[in-house]
């Protein structure tokens, strides 16, 4: 009885102190999703539904080279692009279009970069978002950079060139509201 006592306290003790030790810090959670062999495109997403208030949701894939789906761009038509895949979703009322490319059709290659572009009604809606994109494709992007990109961007209503630890993307407000790409590579 008295061994088993003993085994149930050192058990207890144990969880107790595990307990201690785990993080509240949801880019952690973040940090362990990228770690598994998920595509980038599923880490992104679940990632950003642990960072947001709003999750991603109405996912549905679509071509990113074909000239004729309203979701095709004109850097599409270049070569890094051969093999992508593109998704598109919501965030509440608003749309994010996901391409995960980089294999540049090869076969052998896979694709190891992603690009997300947010398009929303408002500017004050597209800097909601902002920082848990950022964070759900680079949690180890530092706060104060990103909140001096979220104040300059107030001032400004656009940041062309913006990059931000391993991302580089754009911010422009446009008549309708507003429109951000960030990339990883």
């Amino acid at each position: 009885m008295r061994k088993l006592l003993t085994f149930i306290c050192i058990v207890a003790l144990c969880f107790s102190i595990v307990g201690c030790g785990a993080s509240n810090d949801p880019k952690d959670l973040v940090r362990a999703i990228y770690e598994s062999d998920k595509a980038l495109p599923e880490k992104f997403v679940e990632s950003f539904n642990v960072l947001s208030e709003t999750a991603i949701t109405e996912r549905t894939p679509f071509e990113p080279t074909d000239k004729k789906s309203e979701f095709y761009k004109a850097e599409y038509r270049l070569d890094e692009w051969k093999g992508a895949t593109g998704e598109t979703a919501e965030i509440g009322e608003h749309r994010i279009e996901m391409v995960n490319f980089g294999s540049a059709g090869d076969p052998a290659l896979e694709n190891n970069k992603l690009r997300i572009y947010v398009t929303t009604d408002t500017i004050d809606a597209a800097l909601a978002i902002f920082p848990s994109a950022v964070w759900a494709m680079d949690p180890d992007a530092p706060e104060e950079e990103v909140q001096e990109l979220i104040d300059h961007i107030k001032e400004w209503g656009i940041k062309n060139g913006l990059f931000v630890g391993k991302l580089k993307g754009t911010f422009f407000r446009q008549k309708n509201g507003a429109q951000f790409m960030l990339e990883l590579s």
